[in-house]
């Protein structure tokens, strides 16, 4: 298990929502109310905010009166977001093999059931068991001779 990275220094500076870096923003977002988000922890609304559209310019970090490290933070929950994003594929990959192979032995049990109820019922034919009589007799009547 990875440890989380360590914030980077005055992250947790207080936003004074003076918004300076909204106005120096190059991509036009909102970095305050993002920030907000994922203080919150809400990195869904972070998401929707538009936090996959930062540039990484850094104009927000520079434009910030408090200097918080918001491409810093930017870039971890971008990071954090992409990790999340790979563990959900991956895990949606083993459970679509684990249905695959449940199906494929399911398949297999309905074949292998079938084949011997086909068996079973070549057996106990009446032609089937008359066959066997006749070779045992021959058998008999062969071997004693």
């Amino acid at each position: 298990m990875s440890a989380l990275p360590a914030a980077p220094a005055g992250a947790d500076a207080p936003c004074i929502r003076c918004g300076d870096c909204s106005a120096a923003c190059a991509a036009g977002l909102q970095p305050a109310l993002m920030l907000l988000h994922l203080r919150a922890g809400r990195d869904d609304l972070a998401a929707a905010g538009g936090l996959a559209a930062c540039s990484g310019c850094g104009r927000c970090d520079a434009a910030c009166p408090t200097a918080i490290p918001l491409h810093a933070l930017f870039a971890d929950a971008i990071a954090a977001q992409a990790a999340r994003a790979e563990a959900r594929a991956r895990a949606d990959a083993a459970r679509e093999r684990f249905l695959a192979r449940k199906r494929r032995l399911q398949r297999w049990a309905e074949e292998k059931e079938a084949a011997d109820r086909r068996r079973a019922t070549a057996v106990s034919s009446a032609d089937a068991v008359a066959a066997a009589l006749a070779r045992a007799r021959a058998k008999r009547s062969g071997g004693g001779a």
